[in-house]
């Protein structure tokens, strides 16, 4: 959000600490998002037979 908030000049722009900076948010955003939606597929997995399907609908719905 600080980030985003400091753009379109960001702090440390054109800087390897900077470019350091924006990895890690996005890493750290793709894992926090990422590892909870494959907890959640595999719980559906085993507990429900028509379970994917409609969570691959709602996900394919969040995502649009």
């Amino acid at each position: 959000m600080f980030v985003a908030f400091k753009s379109p000049c960001p702090p440390y722009v054109n800087t390897l600490k900077g470019d350091i900076l924006i990895l890690a948010i996005w890493l750290s955003t793709y894992v926090l998002l990422g590892y909870p939606r494959l907890i959640i597929a595999n719980y559906v997995r085993d507990y429900c037979s028509s379970g994917m399907f409609w969570y691959g609908v709602s996900v394919q719905l969040g995502a649009l």
